[in-house]
């Protein structure tokens, strides 16, 4: 119970929009047992068809992603409608992406009063005609889209449709814990567009055509043109460390793909926070293994996974971003639930041993986080997953059958 308190604080904070509290005034109405009300399930919300639509997705890359792809599907069912992203720093990179839409930038570092006040005139100012909150469980999103002044707002509320967040919302769906994120993501947009398919995959980011070269020219001073494979690993897991697959397994993993690949390259993707867990990969493998940590952009991250024939990655953005690009991706799983977070597509994949009861321990559908692994053994639900595991799963869905 602590742990979930503090991980809804950690959220609220950094979401930066207190001040809004003595500005909003609960008016909205409230949602009954979390179904739709009439009309919205026809594109229209409150009689009027929605053209001009907001979006709420401020933190996740991996949240970005997903919603990213039903969001483009969306445009192109109906090339009419509008839509433009109220993004932070956790999102802003994907959304951003070849910028297909207007976007609305928080910024909690520079101050959260200004930041809020900024972003409260910008987004009245364009005078959108329906705003859908896509953050899972944030009061304070719900809050801000009453002082946004959109009147038509619709948004994820609790199960049964009560609960304080229900009431800032013509419309909402509630969290279906049988579906994934994407899934969910795909039921709220439905109210607005209902050509969108449940069971729809998602579309892949156009990675544009900068990143690409970039990437080429990166590639071709890296990468050996005679190397018959390569393979790239994620071996961070941002701040929950908790949800990492030991580094000596993955070098492990690396040293049996280059066995049954020979020549295979290794390329490592990450950012500058995952410098130490490079630095132990590298000193564990003794085959070549190239460091991506210090690319420029996602969009230069995604032209790379897309050149890659395998990604083995923990559950992180980058899992998403490998697989929404369309590369083979086994995604390593024991904090988290592969049923909600499991990365998406024919050529995606999973591992996942819970053989603890702590197991999975996160959930972001009810806002729980522990702080840290409270396991006796730390971290034992990744320890479960053994090499041949990951390399079983890799086997189905690498094209050529080049692992065996």
């Amino acid at each position: 119970m602590a742990a979930r308190r503090s991980y809804r604080a950690l959220r609220l904070k950094s979401f930066g929009l207190g001040i809004l509290e003595g500005v909003v005034s609960v008016g909205a109405r409230r949602v009954s047992g979390g179904v739709a009300r009439s009309g919205l399930l026809s594109g229209v919300v409150d009689g009027c068809l929605a053209r001009r639509v907001l979006i709420i997705k401020t933190g996740g890359m991996g949240d970005a992603v997903l919603l990213r792809g039903a969001l483009d599907e969306c445009a192109r069912l109906d090339s009419g409608r509008e839509f433009a992203v109220l993004c932070g720093p956790g999102s802003r990179d994907v959304m951003g992406i070849e910028a297909k839409y207007r976007l609305h930038h928080f910024e909690p570092a520079q101050g959260h009063w200004r930041s809020a006040l900024r972003v409260v005139k910008e987004v009245r100012a364009q005078r959108y005609d329906t705003l859908v909150d896509c953050e899972q469980f944030s009061l304070l999103s719900a809050m801000f889209g009453v002082a946004s002044g959109i009147r038509r707002r619709l948004g994820f509320v609790p199960l049964g449709g009560a609960g304080s967040r229900a009431r800032f919302f013509a419309g909402g769906v509630p969290f279906d814990a049988r579906r994934s994120m994407y899934g969910n993501f795909v039921r709220l947009l439905r109210l607005i567009e209902p050509g969108l398919a449940e069971d729809f995959s998602p579309r892949p980011i156009d990675i544009g055509q900068d990143a690409v070269a970039a990437v080429q020219r990166w590639w071709e001073e890296r990468v050996p043109r005679e190397a018959p494979y390569v393979v790239a690993l994620h071996l961070g897991t941002g701040p929950m460390a908790y949800k990492q697959w030991p580094i000596a397994r993955f070098a492990a993993l690396a040293a049996e793909i280059c066995r049954r690949a020979p020549g295979a390259v290794i390329i490592l993707t990450g950012t500058g926070s995952d410098s130490n867990a490079v630095r132990g990969f590298c000193n564990t493998f003794d085959g070549l293994a190239v460091n991506a940590t210090s690319l420029g952009s996602v969009a230069e991250t995604a032209a790379l996974l897309h050149r890659c024939d395998l990604l083995v990655t923990n559950d992180t953005g980058v899992m998403h971003l490998g697989a929404s690009v369309g590369t083979p991706t086994v995604g390593l799983f024991g904090a988290t639930s592969p049923i909600q977070w499991g990365p998406l597509g024919k050529q995606s994949t999973y591992v996942f041993r819970p053989r603890v009861l702590c197991s999975p321990c996160v959930n972001t559908y009810s806002a729980t986080r522990p702080q840290r692994c409270t396991n006796a053994v730390q971290g034992e639900c990744m320890r479960a997953i053994e090499v041949e595991d990951v390399l079983s799963a890799a086997r189905r869905i690498v094209r050529g059958g080049w692992l065996y």
